[in-house]
């Protein structure tokens, strides 16, 4: 794995997260803006996974993707959304960041 890779990895993190976040907004405010803010995201996330799967293997590199971005989203829904952080969450993110050092 390359930079560049790495490059393509964090950028489809950062935009599914953000995606979410516009996602979950939506069904706060009804505002039709954060739907089309996350669809323009998920369309860059979907060319960064076209980027990374052509160079990764599919089912290793899914599921570090789908880490890395509950790992990003724990915080922002706590932060703005006030969400609860328990011992099985903490739990959780223990076993997720071993499951990383594992499949990498």
């Amino acid at each position: 794995m390359n930079f560049n890779d790495i490059l393509w990895i964090l950028l489809s993190v950062i935009t599914i997260s953000l995606g979410v976040t516009f996602v979950k907004q939506y069904t706060i405010t009804n505002n039709y803006l954060y739907m089309v803010g996350a669809i323009v995201l998920y369309t860059i996330a979907l060319v960064c996974y076209v980027k990374i799967f052509k160079e990764s293997e599919l089912a290793s590199m899914y599921q570090i993707l789908q880490i890395l971005i509950v790992l990003v989203i724990i915080p922002i829904s706590i932060y703005m959304y006030d969400e609860k952080f328990t011992t099985r969450k903490i739990i959780g993110i223990l076993f997720a960041i071993t499951t990383i050092i594992l499949l990498t």
